[in-house]
């Protein structure tokens, strides 16, 4: 069920793990846990091992206890209840069956519990269970579609048309626009210095407000939005949603990706020497920006949240042996930094992507409950290219 990505493995204690001061316990050729939930709760789900001491003949026969040195008690190790929903973490696993790899996180906006979490190609963990054969190594390791790559947790990418819905709530609120403002009209692309930047839709948009152009993806809308801001304001925006920093999963290692300002161009391109039109870029998705599925899940939970962010977490609850179990509490990371009206602009351009005449996802339109959402394809260099498709339902009350 493509567990593996969260609830990772256990393997035996490395000479380079022994000195750790969170191992100071554990004896060599013990087993801890390696990655995932088994890493992250190591210490709570191991336990600690017992001791007894006996006395030895010199002849090598048993007397019994050595009386001088108390036996020490073993600590059984705690269980975790994960909020993984099994029915939902199935039906992800059988949604990517067409494609030869992804990432799926499913993520309650009310509390910040993840119902399922899911990376594709999949790989057994309990080959790691004891000593690897070099040709299997070899195969996993060589394999193109990176079956070790744990894409929620640590795959990158450029968040594409999806970020649309932060860049159009940045300009709100900083009141680079209006709710009823247009700008020049998409005929296909924007000349902007001696480059034209390319509309997804060759036909063009026409005229557009903010709404709409999140329902129909026009990246000319968001060119002209992101040239209207600057890159340090969209930045800005960016941090306060989230982007740029870890999401605080209860997993361990997550990447946190690149949220690119100016000091960042300076550093990288020499100080002036960037192209003030990198930000046409940056508003569609594209270009420097990486972000994980995590932060993507929680801006748009937050939206969905009306404004409220949860720390997304997989334990739900710890069953200690010898104490009642403790219920995890649901943590608010952050609030976006968006009004109750702009989070409704946003809300209504997620419904139009779906529902709307002109949506990007016209066909998730259906008869049993109402589906926000947003759509993305971004260019990869190393193949084809990506797709992203984010979703809030049931819209009027999301879970």
């Amino acid at each position: 069920i493509g567990a593996e990505g969260f609830t990772g493995y256990v393997g035996e204690i490395s000479e380079t793990e022994l000195p750790i001061p969170e191992y100071e316990f554990v004896r060599p050729g013990s087993m801890i846990g390696k990655k995932g939930l088994e890493k992250k709760y190591d210490r709570i789900l191991r336990g600690q091992e017992g001791t007894s001491y006996i006395e030895v003949s010199s002849s090598g026969q048993i007397i019994g206890e050595f009386q001088e040195r108390p036996s020490i008690q073993a600590i059984p190790g705690a269980d975790l209840t994960l909020s993984i929903d099994l029915d939902l973490q199935k039906a992800c696993i059988a949604a990517q069956d067409t494609f030869c790899c992804g990432g799926v996180v499913a993520m309650d906006p009310r509390n910040g519990e993840i119902l399922a979490m899911a990376s594709f190609p999949e790989y057994d963990a309990n080959i790691f269970s004891g000593v690897i054969p070099d040709s299997q190594w070899q195969v996993i390791s060589n394999d193109s579609t990176h079956p070790l790559l744990n894409r929620p947790l640590k795959g990158l990418y450029p968040p594409g048309s999806t970020i649309k819905l932060l860049t159009l709530g940045a300009g709100l609120e900083s009141g680079a626009v209006g709710p009823g403002t247009t700008f020049k009209p998409c005929v296909g692309g924007l000349q902007f210095g001696n480059r034209f930047f390319r509309c997804w839709e060759e036909a063009g948009h026409g005229i557009t407000n903010g709404v709409h152009a999140v329902e129909r993806s026009c990246d000319v809308y968001f060119y002209q939005l992101g040239s209207e801001m600057g890159v340090d304001k969209f930045s800005q925006y960016m941090g306060l949603c989230g982007f740029g920093r870890a999401s605080g999963v209860d997993l361990p290692n997550e990447d946190i990706g690149l949220n690119p300002n100016s000091a960042y161009y300076n550093r990288r391109y020499g100080e002036g020497r960037w192209s003030k039109g990198l930000v046409l870029n940056n508003a569609i998705g594209q270009g420097e920006i990486l972000v994980n599925l995590f932060q993507m899940a929680q801006l748009y939970s937050g939206v969905a949240n009306n404004g409220v962010v949860y720390r997304p977490h997989l334990v739900r609850m710890i069953h200690y042996p010898d104490q009642p179990p403790e219920m995890i509490t649901p943590q608010v990371s952050f609030n976006l930094p968006f009004s109750k009206t702009t989070l409704e602009l946003l809300k209504e351009g997620l419904r139009l992507v779906v529902e709307g005449d002109h949506g990007t996802a016209r066909r998730l339109r259906n008869q049993y409950y109402s589906i926000g959402g947003k759509t993305g394809t971004v260019q990869n260099p190393h193949g084809e290219n990506h797709s992203w498709f984010i979703g809030v339902a049931p819209l009027e009350a999301p879970e």
